[in-house]
């Protein structure tokens, strides 16, 4: 046939085949008519012996003129040594961000990761960086090669993250193992100069109450002015530790 024209594809022959129709003025670039209506511009080369086919895209995406530009820039590549079907399957087979992605996650639940110092990350930095990427970076970002990645796309996933298309609602706690509990911190100030009289730390219980009552009593000199809050521990814990010689009293928030 003559030189492609869009015009003359626009009504392709009705066959129950596959067929190529080739270019007059560019040699090995044709369109080809699947049987299910489906045309694609391809371009046609030898390589080292052999024949090989490489499919620039579908009509309708790709007018004729593009696609003839296209080929002469493939064949101009093969003419130069270069294999544009080769290429486009390692192309195809380039690795996607997720693949280094989980197996970053696999060395890190083995404890191959790690800090600065040289050990393996904590296991609550361990727990975020698996969420940042199960949650954000793989949703955005798996399926894109590692090879085509740049500073454009990173900006746009960063842009998404802070916008919340990947926030969810995930329950992170986990069951407290044997003997874990809640930690106070006891704490007697003076309230002129804000200064730590005693401190204490442990449970919220009254034996922890009266420890801290034990040290502060052995801390100072003079009766003095007492005030907790409404905790009860504190009613034995004070007069345990002081008798009748402090002034005590409870501030309890309505």
């Amino acid at each position: 046939m003559g030189e492609l024209r869009k015009r003359t594809l626009e009504a392709p022959p009705v066959q129950a085949t596959d067929s190529v129709n080739w270019d007059d003025e560019i040699p090995g670039f044709g369109i080809r008519f699947c049987a299910s209506g489906r045309r694609s511009y391809i371009i046609q080369f030898r390589d080292q012996g052999r024949s090989r086919r490489f499919t620039i895209g579908g009509h309708g995406i790709w007018t004729p003129e593009l696609a003839r530009r296209e080929a002469k820039v493939r064949l101009g590549r093969v003419a130069r040594s270069d294999d544009p079907a080769e290429e486009q399957q390692l192309d195809d087979q380039a690795m996607p961000v997720e693949k280094p992605s989980q197996r970053y996650l696999t060395d890190l639940e083995r404890g191959l990761i790690l800090s600065k110092r040289g050990r393996p990350k904590k296991q609550s930095t361990v727990g975020t960086d698996t969420g940042r990427i199960r949650r954000h970076i793989i949703p955005l970002l798996g399926r894109r090669r590692v090879k085509n990645l740049n500073r454009a796309d990173i900006n746009k996933a960063m842009k998404d993250i802070v916008a919340g298309k990947t926030a969810k609602n995930v329950a992170t706690a986990k069951a407290a193992p044997e003997g874990a509990g809640d930690v106070w911190t006891w704490t007697a100030l003076d309230a002129d100069t804000k200064l730590i009289v005693s401190y204490y730390v442990g449970d919220r219980s009254g034996e922890s109450a009266m420890l801290l009552m034990d040290d502060l009593q052995a801390r100072l000199a003079n009766r003095v002015q007492l005030t907790t809050d409404g905790h009860k521990a504190y009613l034995e814990a004070v007069e345990g530790a002081f008798g009748g010689d402090v002034d005590f009293a409870q501030l309890v928030k309505l």
